[in-house]
């Protein structure tokens, strides 16, 4: 996931800090949430290596320290991954409907690779667009035309025929347009990348799912390592995503063991008799 992350490099919705810097955190997560949100990422440099000199409980304080510079609070969601050498901290932060500032009275927003600190004039056209409009409206920054899935949209045009049983006449594109995949110049919408990305998680990281299988209570194992049996990252537009976490959801809770005392013999089988179902 790291890799994929950094695959473009810091940007617009990826920002990198080597070193625990709580100012430069807190600064960073008001950016990202005055634009169009993002993820930090804690303890690595741009080439994905470790710094290895930041742990768990100390990133756990930093980010308490760093949200309670933002005016109002910042809401952001973080998780570690183990890599040689250390830890990598990923800090998601979403676009917010609020307009943030920092303690100190600044207000920054994330510009490419950069936080900018805005003028007057600049904060008060962003208050403005911060009360109207939806978030799945919003353009995706970078993103193109290519970046959607001609499958997905196929498989979505043969769903809506069946349902309204009749054709789709028109082009896939004005299909995209009508939903509000894209918009008038053909880039993509925020919902649109959600429903028809190739890889949504490259514009916007958060929206993925990790699976994590833990066979006890404790989440650490033996020695520190990792203490959980399976995990998976599952990635891809909305329904592939939903369609993934139904299968292993499943093929986790697909095990189980009845007797059949009548017959004499005991019988090993993935599903209960009817009578010894429970719902």
């Amino acid at each position: 996931m790291l890799s994929d992350i950094l695959q473009r490099g810091p940007g617009q919705l990826v920002a990198v800090i080597r070193d625990l810097d709580t100012d430069l955190l807190a600064e960073t997560m008001v950016a990202l949430a005055n634009a169009d949100g993002g993820t930090v990422i804690v303890g690595v440099d741009a080439a994905g290596r470790a710094s290895g000199a930041i742990y768990p409980e100390e990133m756990a304080g930093a980010i308490q320290v760093a949200v309670r510079q933002s005016r109002p609070l910042v809401q952001v969601e973080w998780r570690q991954e183990e890599i040689a050498g250390g830890f990598a901290f990923f800090i998601n932060v979403p676009r917010s409907t609020e307009l943030h500032s920092l303690a100190d009275g600044r207000v920054v927003i994330r510009s490419r690779d950069e936080n900018r600190p805005l003028s007057g004039e600049e904060i008060r056209q962003l208050a403005s667009t911060k009360s109207t409009g939806e978030y799945e409206e919003q353009l995706v920054p970078g993103a193109r035309r290519e970046d959607l899935d001609d499958e997905v949209i196929k498989e979505f045009i043969a769903r809506w025929e069946e349902k309204q049983g009749r054709e789709w006449t028109r082009t896939a594109d004005e299909m995209l347009a009508q939903v509000g995949a894209v918009d008038e110049r053909g880039r993509p919408t925020v919902v649109g990348l959600l429903l028809f990305g190739r890889e949504p998680q490259v514009f916007m990281p958060h929206s993925g799912l990790v699976f994590v299988k833990f066979p006890g209570t404790e989440p650490r194992g033996e020695g520190g390592q990792a203490g959980y049996g399976r995990r998976e990252e599952i990635g891809g537009p909305l329904a592939r995503v939903l369609q993934r976490v139904w299968t292993v959801v499943m093929d986790e809770m697909r095990t189980g063991r009845w007797s059949r005392g009548w017959s004499g013999r005991s019988k090993r089988n993935t599903r209960p008799p009817p009578s010894a179902r429970r719902w």
